[in-house]
C-alpha cells in the first residue's frame, strides 16, 4: 500500500517525537542519577565535619597528629593526603570505598587482636564510632577542605566548640563535640546516695554531712 503523503509527514512527526521523549527519558534519568551522588557526597562530607575529624581528633590524634615528634608509627591522620599515605604498618591507612582494605578501620574493628587502636581498652571506638567510621569509607571517604568544614558545620549548626588546656594547636585546644558526647548534656540519672559506711581503708570515720560525703566516703 502506497504511503500518502499527509500520512508519511504524520509518521514523521510521530518518529521524531517518540525520540524526542526518549532522549528527554534518558536525560532525566542522567540528571538524576547526577544529582543523587552529589546528595550522597555531600552527606560523606557532612558526615565527616560533624563525625569523623572529631572522632579522629577524640581517639587518634594523640598519637597520629600534626607533632611528628609525639607521631606513633609515623601515621598522620590530620590530612586526607596524609591518611592515604600510611605509615609504618602500611602503605595505606585509608582505601577510600573499601572499610575492609582500609588499615585504619581494620585496628580500630580489631580485625587483628594484636594491633588494636587505640591500643588503651578505655579508649577505642565505640560500635556507633566504629558504623560512622565504616559508613564515611564505603562512602569514599571524602575529606572537605577546611573552609568546608566550618561552612558545614555552621549551616548544620551541630556541636559545640570545647577549649581545652595544653593544645599544640588551635584545632586540638578548640575542639568540637556532639553534645552527646559531653557529660554536662547527659541525661541525668537518680542515683542515691550509699549508706554511711566505709570500706574498712581510713582508720577515723568520715562526718557524713551531705550526699557528696557519702559518695566520697565510700571510696575511703
Amino acid at each position: 500500500m502506497k504511503c500518502t503523503q499527509a500520512r508519511c509527514v504524520a509518521s514523521v512527526v510521530v518518529a521524531i517525537f517518540m525520540l524526542s521523549a526518549l532522549s528527554d527519558v534518558n536525560a532525566q534519568d542522567g540528571n538524576r542519577a547526577q544529582v543523587t551522588q552529589s546528595a550522597e557526597i555531600q552527606s560523606a562530607e557532612t558526615l565527616f565535619a560533624l563525625e569523623i575529624q572529631p572522632l579522629l581528633q577524640r581517639r587518634c590524634f594523640g598519637c597520629h597528629g600534626s607533632d611528628e615528634a609525639d607521631r606513633e608509627g609515623n601515621l598522620d591522620l590530620t590530612s586526607h593526603e596524609s591518611a592515604l599515605k600510611g605509615g609504618s604498618s602500611g602503605p595505606i591507612a585509608l582505601v577510600p570505598g573499601d572499610s575492609a582494605d582500609s588499615l585504619l578501620f581494620q585496628l580500630a574493628s580489631g580485625a587483628d587482636p594484636d594491633r588494636m587502636m587505640p591500643p588503651k581498652a578505655s579508649e577505642r571506638l565505640t560500635a556507633e564510632e566504629l558504623k560512622l567510621l565504616e559508613s564515611w569509607i564505603k562512602q569514599g571517604a571524602p575529606w572537605p577542605s577546611d573552609n568546608e568544614i566550618e561552612r558545614i558545620r555552621h549551616e548544620s549548626g551541630s556541636g559545640l566548640v570545647v577549649k581545652t588546656s595544653g593544645g599544640l594547636t588551635a584545632d586540638w585546644t578548640n575542639r568540637r563535640y556532639e553534645p552527646r558526647h559531653l557529660w554536662a548534656f547527659q541525661a541525668l540519672s537518680d542515683s542515691s546516695p550509699p549508706a554511711s559506711t566505709t570500706s574498712g581503708h581510713s582508720a577515723v570515720p568520715p562526718t557524713i554531712s551531705n550526699g557528696i560525703d557519702a559518695f566520697v566516703a565510700q571510696k575511703l
